[in-house]
């Protein structure tokens, strides 16, 4: 006669496939079915124990919480029907391979285990392990791991998981990090300045040797130059606003204008002289109004 299975590793999903068959005589039994259906229940929450090996094969244990003792390298981990959990305690240090078919370790990547490691292993069927978890014993706790708002770096204490130092601390507001400031101008956001602005004035050296002078707003919208020779002003290439101060020296030569829609005002070579040059570039379309300041 076939009794009830005493270990879930002999259990099927299927219940006609689970013992005893419907045409036992069950006798004086009834009471052996009984236990060993407890006895089976009972030992998912029980500890066992298993020698590593190559192949460490957790369906020769029944208990659900198994530790592992020795140090030889884990490449399996034996058959057990899809959907059952073991989790293992690791008692030494031992490499558990990683296998994308077989042996499913978090991070595609093999795992030295430490005393006190805590792998959840669930069977894939077919001899086949994925980990669902895996805590480190020497982990740093996550209550003293992570900072909150509020914390200082006095009372800050604890290590960032994966070796980080990223933590911002209200220490760190309106030094390394900007504090909030309802005023601040956002480039995105449209908004009525109530305060002027000053800024710095770029200087673009002095342009000789028939080369070109093509503004850039990046530097700012304040630039000046020194007409040191003959060469050529072109139009910004992005759209934008800027003045542009001219300066000539002694051995200033003509300034040959190139790409803009529209020019007003001209330039001299004479030397000493100064220019205001307004430049605005709209799209496709580029104006210069020259003004002379003498």
């Amino acid at each position: 006669m076939a009794h009830a299975a005493s270990s879930i590793n002999s259990m099927s999903t299927t219940p006609s496939s689970n013992g005893p068959a419907g045409t036992d005589n069950i006798g004086t039994n009834l009471d052996l079915q009984f236990q060993n259906i407890q006895a089976a229940l009972r030992k998912q929450f029980s500890t066992g124990t298993i020698a590593s090996a190559t192949t460490t094969d957790l369906s020769s244990v029944a208990e659900g919480v198994i530790t592992v003792t020795g140090t030889t390298t884990i490449t399996g981990l034996g058959t057990l029907t899809a959907g059952i959990q073991r989790t293992l305690i690791f008692a030494d240090a031992l490499t558990f391979t990683h296998n994308g078919t077989s042996l499913i370790l978090p991070g595609a990547a093999n795992i030295t285990t430490a005393a006190g490691d805590v792998a959840i292993m669930t069977s894939l069927g077919s001899g086949n392990w994925r980990c669902i978890g895996y805590m480190e014993a020497a982990a740093t706790p996550l209550l003293s791991a992570y900072a909150k708002y509020g914390d200082t770096t006095a009372n800050f204490t604890g290590t960032l998981q994966n070796g980080g130092s990223n933590v911002v601390v209200d220490t760190d507001i309106g030094v390394t990090v900007q504090s909030y400031d309802a005023a601040t101008l956002e480039a995105d956001v449209p908004d009525v300045l109530t305060a002027g602005f000053a800024g710095a004035v770029y200087d673009n050296g002095t342009q000789s040797g028939a080369g070109t002078l093509t503004p850039d707003e990046a530097n700012g919208n304040l630039q000046k130059a020194v007409n040191g020779g003959a060469h050529t002003l072109a139009p910004p290439t992005n759209s934008t606003t800027l003045v542009l101060q001219y300066t000539n020296n002694a051995s200033a030569g003509t300034i040959t204008t190139s790409g803009f829609t529209k020019v007003d005002g001209a330039f001299t070579t004479t030397d000493g002289d100064d220019f205001m040059c307004y430049i605005t570039k709209n799209g496709t379309f580029s104006y210069l109004n020259i003004v002379a300041l003498q």
